[in-house]
């Protein structure tokens, strides 16, 4: 499993990915991350695309100033996945996070907001 996002860089294996999770709570603690519009595209009986927009919303903050605006979207992207089937489950193989828009309030650097709206190649 490769995961690559434009403002994170890339992670190489199931662990890889937990451990980045674990160890980065910033990222989900009062957030919710939906994915909607999904499209899959069959590529034979053990692959396919799946072309997804991922909306995260920021539910919860601890700072007082925020709450009458919550919930807010914080964030909205494009996630394309290779997926395969093993052993009789289907499991991401590839994940690219791609053409993100970040809150300003969140980013407010306007070079690293540019680069994460940017396409990216596998």
């Amino acid at each position: 499993m490769s995961h690559h996002h434009s403002l994170y860089g890339s992670l190489h294996g199931r662990e890889a990915f937990v451990n980045w999770v674990l160890s980065n709570p910033q990222f989900f603690d009062g957030l919710r991350h939906q994915a909607v519009n999904i499209v899959i595209s069959s590529e034979g009986s053990a692959s396919a695309r799946v072309v997804s927009y991922i909306n995260v919303f920021q539910l919860f903050s601890e700072d007082e100033a925020l709450t009458s605006v919550l919930p807010r979207l914080i964030a909205h992207g494009v996630v394309r996945d290779k997926i395969v089937k093993e052993d009789g489950r289907w499991r991401i193989s590839e994940r690219i996070y791609d053409q993100l828009s970040v809150l300003g309030s969140l980013i407010s650097d306007t070079t690293l907001r540019a680069k994460a709206s940017e396409h990216l190649s596998p």
